[in-house]
């Protein structure tokens, strides 16, 4: 009895969380008309990279934000960087910062942020600029040259925070296929969906900006017990902040690295699934308390997000219950071989919108495979070990 009690649960929230990606994919097919704020806001944005161990693909992103607006603010904290890189850096008008921070308790990355809008505040105070926003790039976002010019448009009209779009360097292997994908999805579902319908978006964790105000603010209460920064900060935001106004604007494009081998893979999946679980766990009941308070449907709804299954394990469950149900072990009302059509009806519909063909022809087969990489992800991420850490993503 108690083994059906949770299968049956199990299975109740399987459909939820199928019904709820079918209405989103269908909520996000379309962009909705933004809805213009009343005149427009004289704005001085500042770019922040926080570069933990940077590349040289870093001079490439300081060379498109000067090509995409060459009187650009920068300041760069550079993190257990290589002096050559940091050397080479300087030719081009920066500010920057040299600190570690692998010694702190807590989330490193929570403190590098503080740290940085510390030092942006600083450099605004000596050069008598005051900084109005704050684009966050990570270290391999490349920006389109149209970037500052589309991103501004948004800040231009009010919006608190403006969301861009992360596209890949390149998509070739089986892991950055899954990335690409992952990421493009996650543009459709929970960000152009979200803002057509509750006006709110899940942030990517790059190639966004912020107005610095609400930024500060917000970085001052992340919990340094999450292992991740993005999620933690939009609880932040949505449970500090009532009708905090905020933009998807797809035509401000960053290029970035996607991770290329199945162990950068489960890295990153780690601390993602531990970021969202550690989130859902410890601020569920502040976002529902939000929720009530504000009267607002965006903190309940972003509860319900970070509750959402792992999606290729998702999408594993799905077949393995609608093949359970052909082969005729469950001789009731043939609920997921229904469910499944519309699931895959509507998956290619995004597929076909994104052009993302060839992508997903090459991650087909890999499925199982990603979806046991995530369960142990799950498993790993929200440890308690997990805690307080940042797991960086290698890239090449």
């Amino acid at each position: 009895m108690i083994i059906q009690t949770l299968l049956l649960l199990l299975e109740l929230y399987f459909i939820f969380y199928t019904v709820q990606w079918i209405l989103a994919i269908w909520a996000g097919r379309t962009k909705k008309r933004n809805r213009k704020k009343t005149g427009t806001k004289p704005t001085n944005p500042i770019v922040l990279i926080p570069a933990y161990k940077p590349s040289k693909t870093l001079l490439k992103v300081l060379q498109s934000i000067f090509d995409s607006e060459k009187n650009a603010n920068v300041f760069v904290l550079f993190q257990e960087a290589n002096p050559m890189i940091v050397s080479e850096a300087q030719r081009f008008p920066i500010s920057f910062a040299e600190k570690s921070f692998k010694n702190r308790e807590g989330n490193p990355y929570h403190h590098a942020l503080r740290f940085a809008v510390e030092e942006i505040n600083k450099i605004g105070t000596v050069q008598g600029k005051d900084f109005s926003h704050l684009i966050l790039l990570d270290k391999d976002n490349i920006v389109d040259r149209n970037f500052f010019h589309n991103i501004l448009e948004g800040i231009q009209q009010g919006y608190s925070i403006v969301q861009g779009k992360r596209k890949p360097h390149q998509a070739i292997s089986a892991s950055e296929c899954y990335d690409t994908i992952s990421e493009a999805i996650n543009d459709w579902m929970f960000r152009q969906a979200r803002v057509n319908t509750f006006e709110y978006l899940e942030l990517s964790g790059s190639g966004v900006a912020f107005d610095l105000k609400v930024f500060n603010e917000a970085i001052l209460h992340l919990d340094a017990r999450a292992p991740g920064m993005d999620k933690n900060l939009m609880v932040q935001l949505l449970t500090r902040f009532e009708n905090l106004s905020m933009l998807y604007q797809p035509k401000a494009i960053v290029y970035d690295e996607k991770t290329n081998s199945t162990d950068d893979l489960q890295k990153q999946r780690t601390r993602w699934f531990g970021n969202q679980y550690f989130n859902a766990f410890y601020y569920g009941t502040n976002l529902i308390k939000s929720a009530l308070k504000q009267q607002r449907i965006a903190p309940l709804d972003y509860f319900l997000v970070l509750w959402r299954p792992p999606r290729s394990l998702h999408i594993f469950v799905i077949q393995f219950l609608f093949c359970w149900e052909i082969l005729g072990i469950n001789d009731s009302f043939p609920f997921w071989t229904l469910t499944n059509l519309l699931f895959i009806f509507s998956n290619l519909l995004f597929i076909h919108k994104s052009q993302l063909w060839k992508e997903t022809y090459n991650i087909l087969f890999e499925i199982p495979k990603f979806a046991f990489n995530n369960l142990k992800a799950v498993l790993a991420g929200s440890s308690r070990k997990a805690q307080g850490k940042f797991i960086h993503t290698t890239h090449k």
